[in-house]
């Protein structure tokens, strides 16, 4: 059978970029975790609305466990594709940065917006800020990292799939060897060595 030089090779190569598809259980059990975690997000923001007698930080709490459930959702969604992604990096690691990164955003614009200038009644009547100076650069530099990481993962979407080298024989890689030292030759045409035994009888 004859190949053309480097066939074997793209042919590999197609075969792992090919997207695979995802089982029908792994699915299921993604869009029931979504389905959760979209109900907490919604109950999350109505006990946001509504709530009236909840202590601030409590409330603090829950719009950052809203975020938390927001965030997630989004990976456990993409986890319900039909197809799978190539590698290991681009199917979990890095969706599921992304969504560790968008909470981590979502957490500390929140302690930001509600805590910044709270105020509260603490020892012998003073009133005092609820978030020290040290609370605050935490938030800041949460907030840069949490920004420049989301940015870094969307923009590196990780490398080529690697192409796995086909298995050759003794033969047929002398053959490989001889045609890549000429340069441009004829196609490869490999001969199993009963096939060259039954020429030289005939010859």
């Amino acid at each position: 059978v004859a190949n053309e030089p480097g066939s074997v090779a793209q042919a590999a190569l197609a075969h792992s970029r090919r997207p695979r598809q995802r089982w029908g259980i792994t699915r299921a059990f993604w869009g029931i975790v979504a389905f959760v975690l979209m109900g907490g997000t919604i109950v999350m923001f109505l006990v946001s609305l509504i709530a009236r007698d909840i202590h601030p930080h409590n409330l603090t709490a829950v719009v950052v466990a809203l975020t938390g459930c927001f965030a997630f959702m989004l990976f456990a969604l993409r986890k319900t594709t039909p197809l799978r992604r190539p590698g290991f990096w681009r199917e979990t690691i890095r969706p599921f940065l992304q969504s560790a990164a968008l909470f981590g955003i979502g957490g500390t614009i929140t302690g930001i917006s509600r805590e910044w200038d709270h105020r509260a009644v603490c020892w012998k009547d003073t009133v005092e800020h609820c978030l020290a100076d040290e609370g605050r650069v935490g938030l800041v530099a949460g907030l840069v990292m949490c920004s420049l990481s989301l940015i870094v993962l969307t923009l590196f979407t990780g490398g080529k799939p690697r192409v796995p080298q086909p298995f050759l024989q003794g033969t047929d890689s002398e053959t490989l060897e001889d045609e890549s030292d000429a340069g441009s030759g004829p196609a490869v045409h490999r001969v199993d060595d009963d096939d060259r035994r039954v020429e030289e009888e005939a010859i």
